[in-house]
């Protein structure tokens, strides 16, 4: 099991630094402006996945009857059927986008990213089914396969085309790749079959997570939609190498918590003192990585801006930190929302998100009347925040699930994102002796955070006891 994890970790985190290092690699290669076009693409691709997913991948690995071959091929023809209608979706939107965006002759790139979900539609399944039984060495190979293909190819085509064009193909033989190496590395054969039994079940558990994407699309992109529609490109530009930087660790670890915590979960769902024990340990787990990650963002942030973007991208620095914050929460927000999908409450997620979704008409509002990317993002703070005190409250309220034992890694946790605010200029100066205390002081926040967290620690201790003994469930929790 803690091989398995670690492999897991390891192979998400590779990825995503490869991903990271293609995005960055064209960043350099292509004017700001055209980095900020080629932004836009993956804002595009947002609204088409998150606007249309019933979450079926989830739903093969949360439900008892995943595994068989009619449940399986069920899902595989809703979700062709669901790639179809969001690459039409994706085609006739393309004109209204590109104008919004102030780029209406880039129109054309838009129309052909409609290929992209209709690829995806395609995929086979049976990556997933495997992650039933904690393997992932599949889904890896392919997500690797895909992401290695794709950023080997970004230096050449940024060199050839000198601009957003890069971006657009880079994506689509990602896709594409993903697509046939999902097939060829299929255990099973690839089938279509319509249960209209199983169609209702991936309705009812899907809806709340459709209008979840919803809500994901207008906080993960509705940012950018407001800094690239009413401030410009290259402040679009900027924003959005800050927080590509953000989001590459934050996309990491909520996947790894996610695939590795929903099956244990769903597995014990009804027994609830062994799925408390784990709820526990998994939200302390996404709080822990979220500080974390946040305070190691104030020591390395303005080094990793100019030594891997340069200093064309030098006005992102200021809004690095903050961008950490936010998706630090959004971090630790996932651990709420993993326990309530394992027990089918999809609508927790749905209302966390609803909350956070309040923060952008404020944003909105705020623009309206002067305020810069600062505002906004001190606004998307105070909405993470929110949605991770309602999906909380909301656990403890509808599942019965204990809420104390996590009051003082929330408080500690919350002093450690305020001393991270208070000193996000700290990436701005050059001071040795400002850095080895903000160093001092992470160093003490960790060590307090850790102590708290005393289900999270004794989790850690149970699996390394079973891998020391070579068995065991990693379910089965010491308490």
């Amino acid at each position: 099991m803690l091989k398995q994890a670690l492999s897991l970790s390891a192979s998400n985190g590779l990825i995503a630094l490869v991903n990271l290092f293609r995005n960055i690699l064209i960043a350099r290669l292509i004017s700001v402006e055209d980095f900020g076009i080629a932004s836009t693409f993956a804002v595009t691709m947002s609204l088409i996945e998150m606007t249309s997913n019933f979450a079926l991948d989830r739903m093969l690995v949360q439900t008892s009857d995943g595994g068989s071959n009619r449940f399986q091929s069920s899902v595989q023809m809703l979700q062709a059927a669901r790639g179809a209608i969001g690459a039409a979706i994706m085609f006739l939107a393309a004109g209204p986008i590109a104008v919004l965006f102030g780029v209406p002759d880039v129109a054309w790139a838009y129309q052909l990213l409609a290929l992209v979900p209709l690829l995806r539609g395609l995929a086979h399944f049976d990556m997933f089914r495997l992650q039933r039984k904690l393997e992932f060495r599949t889904i890896i190979c392919v997500e690797m396969g895909a992401v290695f293909l794709a950023t080997a190819s970004a230096f050449p085509l940024s060199i050839w085309l000198q601009d957003y064009r890069a971006m657009l193909w880079v994506l689509l033989l990602q896709q594409s790749t993903y697509t046939i190496l999902s097939h060829v590395l299929a255990k099973r054969r690839y089938r279509w079959s319509f249960d209209s039994i199983v169609a209702k079940r991936a309705f009812v558990f899907g809806w709340p997570l459709l209008l979840n994407g919803i809500l994901m699309f207008t906080i993960f992109q509705g940012d950018r939609v407001l800094v690239g529609s009413m401030i410009g490109m290259k402040e679009l530009g900027w924003f959005s190498a800050a927080l590509t930087l953000a989001i590459a660790p934050t996309v990491v670890i909520g996947k790894t918590l996610d695939s590795f915590f929903l099956p244990q979960l769903s597995r014990v769902q009804s027994k609830p003192e062994e799925f408390g024990h784990l709820y526990l340990a998994s939200t302390q787990a996404a709080l822990f990585a979220g500080v974390l990650l946040t305070l190691l963002a104030v020591l390395l942030g303005e080094f990793l801006v100019h030594i891997l973007y340069g200093a064309k991208y030098g006005p992102a620095v200021p809004l690095l930190v903050l961008l950490f914050i936010a998706q630090g929460m959004r971090i630790g927000k996932a651990g709420p929302a993993i326990a309530a999908t394992a027990k089918a409450d999809t609508k927790n997620p749905m209302i966390a998100n609803a909350c956070r979704f309040l923060a952008l008409p404020v944003a909105w509002l705020a623009l309206t009347q002067g305020g810069g990317i600062m505002t906004i993002i001190y606004v998307a703070i105070a909405g993470e925040a929110l949605a991770l005190v309602v999906s909380l409250l909301m656990l403890h309220k509808r599942q019965n699930l204990p809420l104390k034992p996590l009051s003082i890694p929330l408080a500690i946790s919350a002093l450690a994102y305020g001393v991270a605010a208070s000193n996000s200029l700290i990436v701005t100066e050059n001071s040795i002796e400002a850095w080895a205390a903000q160093a001092a002081l992470t160093v003490v926040l960790i060590a307090a955070l850790m102590w708290s967290m005393r289900d999270l620690r004794a989790w850690v201790q149970h699996m390394l006891s079973l891998h020391r003994s070579g068995g065991g469930k990693a379910t089965n929790q010491t308490h």
